[in-house]
Parts: structure tokens; sequence; C-alpha cells
């Protein structure tokens, strides 16, 4: 059974199993807590050691919970971060999970900083409104903002560019996966003044391609026959 080892002098530490002694009746309250002016973790932390884990398989946390509620949002680790400082400069973040998957030696193996999966484990789902969801991302703001609002970014800092591929986004099924309705499925698009807004041309963006026959510019595209595209109508 894992144990919990307060972080107390060696000489008096000893471990705690919880449910040794029955039910639980109380969780690891930190609402006390003073916290100290590290920044290498103050309530739960390895400090700056790293733990290695050489079993196939191995993970530093697991959480096996069950929902057994019809009603409400049940969730495994729900992590809340609030900003109570007014802040001028735009580079302070309030941030509710800061993950990453790092590598300390060449030749390392595939690099990951999150994966989410929606998995019915084979059940089947009758009732016709229901949602299996990867990943949501959603902003959820009713005050006013002088500044600008996005559910998702994607962003590459990379200083090289990989030899095979390199994109923003991969798109992919499974060989055996079934065939889809589509790529992308937008509901209300009568709430969107635009289907997308490029900021520069250049690249793929082109607002005056010669080449293209009465045509005020286009989008390049890379299909399996070479490179194509789609054409923009001038605005009238």
């Amino acid at each position: 059974m894992a144990q919990l080892v307060y972080s107390v002098p060696k000489w008096i530490r000893r471990p705690f199993k919880f449910g040794e002694y029955g039910q639980a009746t109380a969780c690891l309250d930190f609402a006390g807590f003073t916290p100290g002016t590290e920044t290498s973790g103050s309530i739960m932390s390895t400090r700056t050691t790293w733990v290695p884990f050489s079993t196939a398989g191995a993970c530093g946390i697991k959480l096996m919970l069950a929902n057994t509620s019809a009603t409400g949002n049940f969730a495994s680790l729900r992590i809340r971060a609030r900003s109570d400082v007014a802040v001028p400069t735009w580079n302070q973040c309030t941030i509710a999970a800061d993950l990453s998957a790092s590598a300390n030696i060449a030749n390392f193996g595939e690099l990951y900083g999150l994966t989410a999966f929606a998995q019915d484990n084979g059940y089947n789902q009758a009732r016709g409104t229901h949602f299996s969801v990867g990943i949501k991302a959603c902003i959820q703001c009713t005050g006013t903002s002088a500044g600008a609002r996005y559910a998702l970014i994607l962003q590459d800092d990379s200083t090289t560019k990989a030899t095979n591929n390199h994109y923003m986004i991969f798109i992919e099924r499974a060989p055996t996966a079934v065939a889809m309705d589509g790529v992308f499925l937008i509901s209300r698009p009568n709430l969107f003044d635009y289907f997308g807004v490029f900021n520069d041309v250049g690249g793929f963006v082109s607002d005056s391609d010669t080449s293209q026959v009465a045509i005020k510019g286009s989008l390049k595209v890379k299909t399996p026959a070479g490179d194509r595209y789609i054409n923009l109508m001038a605005s009238s």
C-alpha cells in the first residue's frame, strides 16, 4: 500500500498508510500552510532532484478514481490558479498547469508534453447528445478586455528545423479507425466574422497571384500530385 512520509527530521520519520485504520475521515489539508520563497515547489516537491524510474511503464503519481454520481462534473484532479495582483506588464502569467517533457541525453525517446484520452472501453452509448472529447479548451470571460482572447494558442519556439517533418499541427487517425465525417465541424458560423485572418502575406498566402487567371490571391497547399492553390476571390 502507498505510504506517505512526512517532511520531518529523519530520526523521527515514520510512514503512514492511508486506509490502514479504516475509512479516511480527512484529506491532506494545506489550508493553513505558509509557503516558502523558493521557486522549486513549496507544498509538494522533489526540489531540484530528478528521481530516476527504471521500471517500464512506471509513473510518479497514479490515481484511479471512479465517479458514481449521476449529476455534477467529477474530476480526478481539479487545480485552480488565481491572480491576486494587478500586473501592468505583459510578461507575467497565472498558469493552472505547467507541464514539460524534456531530454537529458542524445537520441532520446519521443517527447509529449501532454497526452489526453477519452476512452469508452468498448461500452456503447445510446444518447445522441453525448460527447467524447480528448481535449477541451474554453475561455469563460464576462468582463471587458482591451487585449486579446484565444481559446487555444499553438506556438513553436524551435530554433532548428526537423529534417523529416516540421509542422504546427499533425492530424491523423489510426489505420484501423472508421471513416469520419470530416476534419473540422464549425458550429454557428454566423457568430464568426471570418473563417480565418492572415496578418501578413508570404509563404502559402498570396494576395496577388499572377499565375492564377482572374484570381486576386490564393492559398498554397501540397497534395500527392504536387502543389495546388485554393483560389481567393477579390472583394467586390
